[in-house]
């Protein structure tokens, strides 16, 4: 059964708030219980509501550096996706979720770049390809017109 979307009253927000903390585990929320409490709203509504009303501003437009996107490529690599580690041992201004948002947009950058460099270095060895036989097709020619 599909509940119909509508609009966060306050008081819906603020009893939220209250039944998340309630059903705060290990800093670990159980959405299905809060849902319950909320009568109307689904686990998902209530997790993206919260953490839309609830995540830090702050940091949310900002502008990563050149060398703070290698160092996060960096300790990927080397770490793996650890975000949570990775955000409380390098990056504490950001949120593990910011961490692997920026480390999936590099890598789906950093995978486009890969295949047009790709397709460039193939058109162009096919253009040098292209080249030669022409080259060789009018060396044989000359060859041909010189024996006759």
């Amino acid at each position: 059964m599909q509940r119909q979307q509508k609009n966060w009253s306050i008081m819906e927000k603020q009893k939220l708030n209250a039944e998340a903390e309630k059903f705060r585990q290990n800093n670990r929320i159980n959405w299905t219980l809060v849902a319950e409490q909320m009568h109307d709203r689904t686990p998902t509504q209530c997790r993206l509501q919260y953490r839309n009303n609830n995540q830090d501003r702050s940091k949310v437009n900002v502008i990563w550096s050149t060398e703070m996107s290698h160092e996060l490529m960096l300790l990927t690599y080397m770490y793996g996706k650890k975000w949570k580690f990775l955000q409380t041992n390098y990056f504490p201004d950001f949120t593990a979720e910011q961490l692997r948002l920026k480390a999936a947009q590099q890598e789906a950058r950093t995978q486009k770049y890969k295949s047009l460099l790709k397709k460039a270095v193939s058109d162009f060895v096919l253009d040098v390809a292209e080249l030669k036989i022409h080259e060789v097709g009018s060396c044989w020619s000359l060859a041909n017109h010189s024996q006759v």
